[in-house]
């Protein structure tokens, strides 16, 4: 569905570029850019993801890719599409569920996993559904320790809250593994 987010704050320019760096024309999805006077300069300290995010355009100089997929009409109104990575928003922070995944997946007890955000009732929980190597359910004590050791290495609300065993992952048509299905399997 679009969701409109109007036109971009005075002296800013927004683009809507494909994988590219190539505008699109209205009413094609592509992520929205950003480029202006008041644009920042970076991430404190974090020159890694300032290398990620900001970028030189050969016609628009600095730019900032927000990772957000959109589209524009013809009167340049941006219509806001999802992401383009699987950043969500759990209770106010910003989280990138892929990297929750990778630092699960480092540990040995895990064959597969998959994590999402599922609303119920107000309350937004982070949940993490895996598959484990011997195909049997871990013990709640193992999970503890899992949980213990993600608390030391990932700030709290990064911590999944809701733990799912499945003898196999939601997977789409193309064999990749589905969040939206899982999404609605936790709905459930």
């Amino acid at each position: 569905s679009q969701v409109p987010i109007g036109w971009p704050v005075a002296s800013n320019h927004t683009h809507v570029l494909d994988p590219n760096q190539n505008p699109l024309p209205p009413h094609q999805e592509g992520e929205l850019w950003i480029s202006g006077p008041s644009l920042g300069r970076g991430y404190l300290n974090r020159p890694d993801l300032t290398d990620q995010k900001w970028k030189i355009h050969p016609q628009w100089g600095r730019m900032y890719r927000t990772g957000d997929r959109v589209s524009q009409d013809e009167e340049g109104c941006l219509f806001y599409h999802g992401r383009i990575d699987q950043q969500v928003k759990l209770r106010g922070y910003r989280v990138e569920l892929g990297e929750i995944e990778t630092h699960i997946s480092h540990l040995d007890v895990f064959n597969e996993v998959l994590c999402c955000v599922v609303q119920n009732k107000q309350i937004q929980h982070l949940y993490l559904a895996y598959t484990t190597l011997s195909e049997e359910e871990l013990s709640q004590e193992c999970l503890s320790d899992v949980r213990q050791h993600l608390q030391q290495i990932l700030p709290a609300y990064m911590v999944p809250t809701r733990w799912i065993f499945m003898h196999q992952l939601p997977k789409s048509t193309g064999g990749k593994l589905d969040r939206k299905q899982l999404q609605s399997l936790c709905l459930d």
